[in-house]
């Protein structure tokens, strides 16, 4: 198990956004077992597509939000999101080529980003949207 920790360090003061960040954590420990217990390559690519889709559910939900209270640093925030979008098809290509390391990657790129994402640019528009009322 990944142990990732959700505490008050990881929030961003939206109460729709902190639960779809932890419900990403939530499913990279369920990658990570499975990883772990050595599952199958079709158990492996199940729960890598629910990590994908969910985040880009996401990262849809974050855009919107920005879009309507027209947050400065959008344009900037999203390449990063288009960014991550890149790495993921890449993954996804890697999968059809069952690629050895997949999973392994794939975790390593989402816990970084959760980290690092989360704590150094969604931390940005936290503030910037409590302002205009969004909880």
């Amino acid at each position: 198990m990944l142990d990732i920790i959700w505490d008050q360090t990881y929030s961003v003061n939206i109460a729709e956004i902190d639960l779809q960040h932890q419900k990403i954590a939530v499913l990279l420990d369920v990658l990570f077992e499975a990883v772990e217990q050595n599952r199958s390559v079709s158990i492996l690519a199940e729960i890598i597509q629910e990590l994908i889709a969910y985040a880009e559910y996401h990262f849809e939900t974050e855009e919107n939000l920005m879009r309507r209270y027209q947050f400065p640093e959008y344009i900037e925030h999203k390449k990063e999101h288009d960014d991550f979008r890149k790495k993921v098809l890449q993954f996804q290509e890697d999968l059809h080529k069952k690629k050895e390391t997949l999973a392994s990657d794939l975790i390593k790129l989402m816990t970084h980003w959760l980290s690092d994402h989360v704590m150094n640019l969604d931390k940005k528009y936290g503030p910037f949207l409590n302002a205009k009322g969004v909880f």
